[in-house]
């Protein structure tokens, strides 16, 4: 029998084109499977915020109604002479998300700002030590970001910056300089010579 013949006979039998099916189902069961995982925390997050103790207590995985949007905004309502127990979400977490938002922004542009312009400096221009600093960048690169946490500290206390949102900012900026100069030195490489 020929080559041929031998693959339209097994191309014929139903069993070969039943595992590729099977194998695909079990893709797309892990797919969902891992989707699953990684979005159940965002799901208790959402479904706890919208429920009271008692709902809680009485079923912490299903959804319940009433739901208590009041846990967002409003907080604890005491009641007359009664101690307010806490604020609502939005008050409790403003100031986190407002200097959150205000650290990412500001040391991202920093940061690529600053890897920009040397990666421009590696990649374009030719001067002596270039490829020195070069090698001493890739050196950085090896070296544990751990291993600087001490003379960063005393560093930091010295510029008498310590719990403050500048420290967050310029460690951030410091930190992401030698990778990101790495990365982007590539991309200014590959740029042509006559965008410049």
């Amino acid at each position: 029998m020929s080559e041929t013949a031998e693959r339209v006979k097994s191309d014929e039998n139903p069993e070969s084109r039943v595992w590729p099916r099977v194998l695909r189902l079990c893709k797309h069961v892990m797919v969902v499977g891992v989707l699953c995982f990684a979005f159940f925390p965002f799901y208790m997050m959402l479904n706890i915020s919208l429920k009271d103790n008692a709902q809680f207590y009485s079923n912490p995985l299903g959804v319940e109604a009433p739901f208590h949007f009041e846990n967002w905004v409003g907080g604890h309502q005491p009641a007359p002479g009664e101690q307010k127990m806490y604020d609502g979400a939005w008050d409790i977490v403003k100031n986190y998300l407002a200097n959150t938002l205000l650290v990412a922004i500001s040391s991202t542009f920093m940061g690529v700002l600053g890897a920009l312009s040397a990666a421009y400096f590696f990649a374009r221009m030719q001067v002596p030590g270039a490829r020195f600093l070069w090698g001493a960048l890739v050196l950085l690169l090896m070296m544990p970001t751990i291993s600087n946490l001490v003379p960063l500290f005393v560093l930091l206390k010295n510029l008498g910056l310590l719990n403050t949102l500048w420290a967050l900012i310029l460690v951030s900026t410091a930190g992401m300089q030698a990778f990101s100069i790495f990365i982007l030195r590539g991309f200014v490489e590959s740029i042509p010579n006559d965008l410049f």
